[in-house]
């Protein structure tokens, strides 16, 4: 461990010494934008589209919901700055691929804001002093 100068001495010797306490509630961590996926079924392959964070574990929610290890032929992760906030979901990989088999169109779900909050995982609470 590395000791940089003497935090006690240093705030002894202060003119002023400022203090607070931080609180945080328990809260969705929600993203800057619904998260969301499109699937288009394209000569029995099946694109995807994403912002998750973890696209790997997309596919395999994917590949397990269709029973098949190879499923995903194109994988296109949309990189956001956004999507970070929370985007490591991949809850809306599961729905669009079978719309989107059975009507043969791509198909987009987007999530609205009220469904993204209610089923999104909440971080825990705490104080900072």
């Amino acid at each position: 461990m590395r000791t940089y100068g003497d935090v006690d001495a240093a705030l002894k010797s202060s003119a002023k010494v400022v203090e607070a306490t931080y609180e945080y509630p328990f809260i969705a961590h929600v993203t800057l934008e619904p998260q969301g996926a499109t699937a288009h079924w394209k000569d029995g392959k099946l694109e995807m589209w994403s912002t998750s964070t973890l696209p790997e574990d997309g596919r395999k929610l994917v590949a397990k919901t269709l029973a098949s290890k190879r499923t995903i032929s194109l994988l296109t992760w949309c990189a956001r700055e956004a999507a970070l906030a929370g985007g490591s979901r991949t809850t809306t990989w599961s729905k669009p691929h079978g719309f989107a088999k059975s009507i043969d169109v791509p198909v987009k779900l987007l999530w609205s804001r009220e469904d993204d909050i209610a089923h999104d995982p909440f971080r825990p609470g705490g104080t900072l002093v």
